[in-house]
């Protein structure tokens, strides 16, 4: 037994060897693929290298001079079986993302079904042009017509390909005249033809039934797990497309999810045409997102359109959408958006206006981040301030803050005239929205305006103007929130007892002891203490804080 291991030992390494080689081929392969993604230049490109090296290997191979035409056509076989095995491994990679067997992006691979066909066609010249050198150098190994071509090796060839597909041509009559095997090495020659032929065969038609039942398992699973049809890839998307028809409007609303994630732009006109004519609000809604992933700008007049829409849902993501695609033919139709009744609308305006807005926007999203009464919505259009138009925000929520009407005296109480309640409650939100937007935007170009706040006739302008200051932090807030400590409302010199404490300024330690000792509020000495304890901790074991 022994001796049988030692004989074999050396087909197990020249196997080993030519695996390895194969991987590399596959490897180089891959190399040169991914460059060029899965759009239409890259097979091409793909496909001309390799019908370019070919076709070197065959005009080599037809040169009436020794060894090299066979060395070359053998190089040209082993390619061939390198970039067989080249498209297994890429499907089996490919298979094991669908599976989560291992993490990874499917799109990310070549696909390179279309090129192993190109590479395995080659076998219909490559094996003619073989068996004609092989009979040049090895006159005994085959009997042939006097006046053989090229041709006539080639029908030689076709007739040994003829038995791997169940010997049609016999079957229906049809026979060849031409070279046949005389010797054992000559039917040698024609079985590795045959068995490589089978074996392209075998492998190319059960991958391709495999890559087939994966995809329709990943679209059929489309509902319970949107991830399998991402994780098989752009594959998945023309099956994806006609499942945009399906009678189920949750097979339609998750297919429609999918394509966008795809990031394919073949999805974006059955994606339009779904938004324009699905009766479903949600599917409606979905696509008209998923266009927006896609950014593609083919989409534009569509959504456009959708902001009509009926459904609030709908107007929403069409809204989102235009942001994401970022088409400045969007601004005027979102600032008429910002108008809208539902807020989830004005959010998504404010914020793809942030995204592909003109200088006219400003004007807009300034007076709703003080008046809107939703605060998402207030949050949306100071984020989009912040964005793209920080000078601009600075300067008219500075002026709304500093607007404050003077109190009447005592004879103005009595005598003057009497202002309108709802007017006074109007500008103390204003002030107080303005603040917080301040605080929002983080400038310390603001710092001064906050400061003056702090004099408001009103707490809740105070309050904003403290919290504000804290959000801007740095040494210059330090003495503007000290005099916050003493403030006469309580919620005022606690909110700057805390923001005192995420200064860690030194400055601030004997003002928040002060205030740990002798504020008449249980909650504001609380807050004293704990700022102490972050700035100095051993000044605050030393005064006994905590």
């Amino acid at each position: 037994m022994r001796f049988f291991y030692r004989l074999a030992a050396p087909v197990f390494w020249l196997w080993d060897k030519a695996y390895a080689g194969f991987d590399a081929l596959h490897d180089a392969l891959v190399w040169l693929a991914t460059p060029f993604g899965t759009n239409v230049r890259g097979p091409l490109r793909r496909y001309s290298i390799l019908l370019g090296i070919y076709a070197v290997i065959y005009l080599i191979g037809a040169l009436p001079i020794p060894i090299l035409p066979l060395l070359a056509l053998g190089i040209g076989y082993v390619g061939v079986l390198a970039v067989g095995r080249a498209w297994v491994k890429n499907e089996t990679q490919r298979t094991a993302i669908a599976k989560k067997l291992v993490d990874g992006d499917p799109d990310a691979l070549p696909d390179l079904r279309w090129t192993a066909l190109v590479s395995a066609l080659q076998l219909i010249v490559l094996f003619p042009l073989f068996f004609q050198q092989v009979h040049a150098h090895f006159p005994g190994l085959y009997k042939v017509p006097e006046d053989a071509t090229f041709g006539t090796w080639f029908i030689f060839t076709l007739d040994a390909y003829n038995k791997v597909l169940m010997g049609l041509f016999n079957l229906y009559g049809v026979h060849f005249e031409t070279a046949e095997p005389i010797s054992p090495w000559g039917r040698h020659l024609i079985l590795i033809g045959r068995l490589t032929i089978e074996w392209l065969l075998i492998q190319g038609v059960v991958r391709l039934f495999a890559i087939r039942e994966t995809i329709r398992d990943a679209v059929a699973a489309v509902i319970r797990d949107p991830g399998m049809a991402v994780r098989v890839g752009r594959r998945t998307v023309r099956p994806l497309i006609h499942e945009l028809k399906n009678p189920d409007a949750a097979v339609r609303l998750r297919a429609a999810d999918v394509l966008g994630l795809l990031r394919d732009t073949e999805a974006v006109g059955p994606l339009i045409e779904t938004m324009n004519r699905d009766a479903d609000e949600g599917v409606r809604s979905q696509a008209a997102r998923s266009l927006g992933l896609l950014g593609d700008r083919e989409a534009v007049p569509a959504l456009l359109a959708m902001l009509r829409d009926r459904s609030d849902e709908v107007r929403r993501h069409a809204a989102e959408a235009l942001g994401l695609i970022g088409d400045p033919r969007a601004v005027p139709v979102l600032i008429q958006a910002l108008g809208s009744d539902a807020a989830g609308v004005r959010v998504e305006a404010a914020r793809a206006l942030g995204h592909v807005g003109d200088d006219t926007v400003p004007d807009h999203l300034i007076p709703m981040v003080v008046r809107d009464p939703d605060e998402a919505v207030r949050i949306a259009a100071t984020g989009a301030l912040k964005m793209r138009w920080r000078d601009r925000a600075i300067e008219g929520l500075v002026e709304m803050l500093g607007t404050e009407e003077e109190k009447p005296g005592w004879l103005g109480k009595w005598f003057g005239a009497k202002r309108p309640q709802n007017e006074a409650d109007q500008e103390v939100s204003d002030r107080q929205r303005a603040a917080e937007a301040l605080g929002e935007l983080a400038d310390a170009r603001t710092i001064n305006a906050l400061a003056e706040a702090l004099q408001a006739n009103d707490r809740l302008v105070r309050r904003a103007a403290v919290v504000a200051l804290g959000k801007i932090g740095g040494p210059a807030v330090v003495e503007p929130l000290i005099r916050g400590l003493q403030d006469r409302e309580r919620d005022v010199r606690w909110r700057a007892a805390e923001a005192l404490g995420e200064t860690g300024d030194e400055r601030a330690v004997a003002p928040l002891l002060e205030a740990w000792r002798d504020d008449r509020e249980g909650e504001v000495r609380l807050a004293a203490g704990e700022a102490v304890q972050k700035i100095d901790p051993e000044a605050a074991r030393v005064a006994g804080v905590g």
